[in-house]
């Protein structure tokens, strides 16, 4: 006769996940935030921070294990993401 806790001795079943990560182009809280801060510096000071921010996404992206090739990509995209985002933002100038 089995006793209710001989249930508890079975081995669980091994679980597993594949996670995706969001890809930073789509992340638009991230391409308003540094879009913001771009805006408000003049050229050589925007390149600046745009420069220190890109290396400090690529350090987040490889210890979170990415590849260096995926890291391009995603950098590719996200740089993208910004510029139409920065250049959405400029001022139009009137043509006649």
């Amino acid at each position: 006769m089995k006793q209710q806790l001989d249930l508890f001795e079975m081995e669980a079943p091994k679980m597993t996940a594949t996670l995706y990560r969001f890809p930073l182009a789509r992340r638009a809280d991230m391409v308003r935030s540094i879009t913001a801060e771009l805006l408000c510096r003049d050229e050589r000071a925007g390149r600046k921070h745009w420069n220190a921010h890109v290396r400090k996404v690529r350090r987040q992206l490889r210890s979170e294990g990415l590849a260096s090739a995926d890291i391009d990509s995603e950098i590719k995209g996200y740089a993208g993401a910004v510029r139409i985002a920065v250049l959405s933002s400029l001022p139009k100038s009137a043509s006649k």
